[in-house]
């Protein structure tokens, strides 16, 4: 039996119905099991009971109830996944949590997952009930903000949706980019083989997108950018940097195949270059604004410092010296 859930609509899903959404979220349970919770009243959006039919909208809290997953009992949680996300918690008080989240771990169970991130952080709080206020993809590292009550989690949510929730990435981009820019490209989301593809639409569909990509620094084979998302479009900065004919290295599902295995063999990066390396709010109790920053895990540190001494790059060595530190303001 799984613990009460709150679910925060993102941009992606907007004007989706809700039982469509319930059942790709939980594709694990029967259909049947959710149509019931909905028309029981069991699942709330808002606080409110909805129809099945219900459009979603951006920012939408939604309630499940605890679900009853057939399994022998909790998920089997490695002590090693618990120790490693213990030790990347980067910011604790009584209201918020904010995890290094690493690569490979996706942040709920599903899919044939037993467990993600959130189940961890409600192992290592059972009293405390953490909460999702945001996610990140499987493969993306860094920062990742969380919940301990639902006035916090509220308000985080209003934030995310006034966009004045500030997410800031880095990312190695394929070749050489000349000089920052923004791409501003509408993005829409399809499934293919039962997995979400987001591809570019200009037309009446396309949702909105703007990421900013700022150049730090290129060497002969790689761009290393910060990339601000905009907007919160799922995938938004690999469809956007492919746009711009610089995939990121490492992307498995949009990037080039031969790029991905030369990146793999030369310097060893073995996933997705993309690390949340910043997020910013106001809190929720004290109203001041926090920023917290991630460090970059040992394996894309390590291909930052294998290109930049293969092409004598000190810019790239000076750089890398200011992304080891985490840290975290308040103020």
């Amino acid at each position: 039996m799984q613990q009460v859930q709150y679910l925060t609509v993102e941009a992606d899903h907007q004007g989706r119905r809700l039982d469509n959404f319930l059942i790709g979220r939980f594709n694990n349970l029967p259909k049947s099991l959710l149509y019931r919770i909905i028309r029981r009243g069991e699942v709330r959006v808002n606080k409110r009971r909805v129809k099945q039919d219900y459009r979603l909208q951006t920012g939408d809290n939604i309630r499940i109830p605890p679900l009853q997953i057939a399994s022998s009992g909790p998920p089997v949680i490695p002590q090693k996944v618990l120790d490693t996300v213990k030790q990347g918690i980067l910011y604790l008080d009584d209201h918020v949590v904010v995890v290094n989240k690493p690569s490979g771990l996706a942040v709920h169970s599903g899919s044939g997952l037993a467990y993600g991130l959130i189940e961890v952080m409600q192992r290592l709080f059972p009293d405390r009930k953490p909460q999702l206020v945001h996610r990140l993809d499987r493969e993306t590292s860094g920062c990742l903000l969380l919940a301990f009550n639902m006035p916090a989690l509220m308000e985080l949510n209003r934030q995310f949706k006034e966009r004045e929730i500030s997410k800031v990435y880095l990312a190695l981009l394929h070749g050489h980019l000349e000089t920052s820019t923004t791409v501003d490209l509408p993005l829409s989301v399809a499934t293919k083989q039962g997995e979400r593809h987001v591809y570019p639409n200009l037309d009446q569909g396309g949702k909105p997108s703007r990421t900013d990509f700022e150049r730090l620094v290129s060497v002969r084979e790689a761009t290393l950018v910060r990339a601000h998302p905009l907007t919160g479009r799922t995938h938004q900065i690999r469809v956007h940097a492919v746009a711009m004919g610089h995939a990121l290295l490492g992307d498995k599902r949009y990037g080039e195949r031969g790029d991905n295995l030369r990146m793999r063999h030369q310097y060893g990066l073995r996933r997705l270059f993309l690390h949340a390396e910043s997020v910013s709010w106001v809190h929720p109790k004290s109203h001041e604004t926090v920023v917290v920053r991630a460090p970059l895990d040992s394996e894309l540190e390590n291909v930052l410092l294998k290109l930049g001494t293969r092409h004598g790059d000190e810019k790239m060595k000076k750089i890398l010296i200011k992304l080891k530190s985490g840290g975290k303001d308040v103020g």
